[in-house]
């Protein structure tokens, strides 16, 4: 009977700080606060510095640890970070509709446990949209690479010994 007890409360109390942690402030690697995202998912940034890829309302850029510059070809090459809070699911949906929206062919997704990575094409850009969820805070990083460098080019291509029906 006492076990039953001390099981219901340490269930009842760790769902309590889990709901609670939703709740507490929490800030971006710069210190910048974070606000909690409104119901209703996820909503994208009309400011967003990349208008093909954007940014949900709420996310704060990682100036030190983001660049980005065109190529001689007219070419991106972008590496932007960004943190915000959301759910990790909210956070891919949005990118799945936005991007498929602004024009983005999807190519594949890796899932696994608290990392998200969504590989999409557009023209002669890769994007590499990789989500991270650590404690209440969501890190979004954002490559764009020119077809050419990317890790299409570079890992998929047949070797010179390949035969077909080896």
């Amino acid at each position: 009977m006492r076990w039953t007890r001390i099981a219901t409360w340490t269930l009842a109390s760790s769902g309590l700080w889990m709901a609670a942690c939703h709740k507490l402030p929490a800030f971006s690697e710069d210190g910048a606060w974070l606000s909690q995202a409104p119901g209703g998912g996820l909503v994208a940034d009309a400011e967003s510095p990349l208008p093909d890829v954007p940014v949900p309302i709420g996310f704060v850029a990682l100036e030190a640890r983001s660049v980005g510059y065109v190529t001689r070809d007219g070419v991106r090459m972008v590496r932007h970070v960004y943190q915000g809070r959301a759910e990790m699911v909210e956070a891919v949906e949005f990118y799945r509709q936005e991007l498929e929206r602004r024009g983005w062919k999807r190519r594949h997704e890796d899932n696994t446990g608290n990392i998200s990575a969504l590989h999409y094409r557009k023209g002669p850009e890769t994007l590499l949209v990789r989500i991270n969820s650590r404690y209440s805070v969501l890190t979004i990083r954002l490559n764009i690479d020119p077809v050419e460098s990317s890790y299409d080019r570079r890992h998929l291509s047949r070797p010179a010994s390949y035969t077909e029906g080896r």
